[in-house]
């Protein structure tokens, strides 16, 4: 078998220095919920959505975000939505 080239070895360099940086760790955000609405749409509901988090439940929610910018909504939350025109949850 032939020895690497000098070119080879470069390129083999530079992809052992890239490789932990890619492999890097996704960083965990605590997201608790806090209040907000969602607004009525044509394709949904003709109404506004009023979403609250319930009281004295958990409110755990976290943000996973990865090194490709991709992210997952982890842990538990409670909400109550209601129509924002009369009471109805």
């Amino acid at each position: 078998m032939k020895h690497f080239g000098g070119v080879s070895k470069f390129a083999v360099l530079l992809l052992m220095l890239a490789l932990p940086a890619v492999a890097s760790a996704p960083v965990f955000v605590v997201n608790p919920l806090t209040p907000f609405v969602i607004a009525a749409a044509p394709n949904a509901c003709s109404f506004d959505v009023a979403v609250v988090p319930q009281a004295g439940r958990p409110n755990k929610g976290r943000v996973i975000i990865f090194a490709d910018g991709s992210t997952i909504l982890h842990g538990a939350t409670f909400a109550t939505a209601t129509n924002a025109s009369n009471p109805s949850t």
